[in-house]
Formats: structure tokens, sequence, C-alpha cells
């Protein structure tokens, strides 16, 4: 249970900001509508500047949700890499148990499309990353023993 509302917690957090600006933008509308039919109602120019509030809250807070868990180039560009040398040790072992003439695990082949498919996903999120090592590393790009 402690674990369960630890990660609740991580995905909660990150989220409270955004969520008050944008109920704090939705309040002042409320409230602004409210006051239209009051006695004393707002002026044309106090309209203005809560209109403007509120615009500019949940311009705010909804630029602040697009943030949460937005990639960074360099997280892809790290998790590219460290997904590279799994497959290079991969690729070793491979053909070390090739050369000696064993038989290739199953684990080894299975493991071995599970990191293409991630790299796969990375590059769906973060081509350039996956370009920028690939180069860094001087490996040509149509590689298919990467």
């Amino acid at each position: 249970m402690k674990a369960e509302l630890r990660v609740f917690w991580r995905w909660l957090a990150p989220r409270i900001a955004p969520g008050l600006l944008i109920c704090l933008a939705v309040v002042i509308g409320a409230w602004t509508a409210t006051r239209a039919g009051s006695q004393a109602p707002p002026s044309s120019s106090e309209y203005g500047i809560y209109a403007l509030v509120s615009s500019l809250l949940s311009i705010l807070g909804g630029w602040s949700y697009a943030r949460i868990g937005r990639t960074s180039p360099e997280h892809a560009r790290s998790a590219v890499r460290r997904l590279l040398s799994i497959g290079r040790m991969i690729r070793v072992a491979r053909d070390s148990c090739q050369d000696g003439h064993q038989p290739l695990p199953e684990s080894l082949t299975e493991i071995e499309w599970h990191v293409k498919d991630a790299m796969m996903d990375w590059v769906d999120v973060h081509k350039e990353a996956l370009r920028d090592v690939m180069k860094a590393e001087g490996v040509e790009e149509g590689d298919s023993r990467e």
C-alpha cells in the first residue's frame, strides 16, 4: 500500500501546480460571471482584466501540463546510447556462441529483439537522438547489425 501511494504521489506531484492554475482560471471566470448580475456589476475594464488574468492562468497551466513527462534530448541520447551498448554486448555474446559452435540460447535472441524494439520506440520519440548517437559512435544509419 505504501509503495502504491508513493507511485501515485510521484504521478500527482508535478500535476498539482498546473491543476491549481487552471482551477484558479475557472474560478475567476465563474466569479466574473456571477458578478455580472449583481447590483454593482464590474466595469468593462475590470472584465477585461479578469479575462486577461484568467486567460494567462489557463495558458500557463496548459503549458505546465505540456511539460510533464516530456523527453529531453539529453535523456533520449543517454537511453539510446545505453540500448546501443546492450545491443553490442548481445551481438558479441551471439558471435562468441556461433564461433564456438554452441547453440545460441533462445533467451539471447529474444533479448536482442526486445532491445531492437526498444531502440525503435526511441526512434519514434526522438529520431535526432538516435542519429546523433550513431554518428558519434561511427555507425552508419542503415547498419542492421546495431
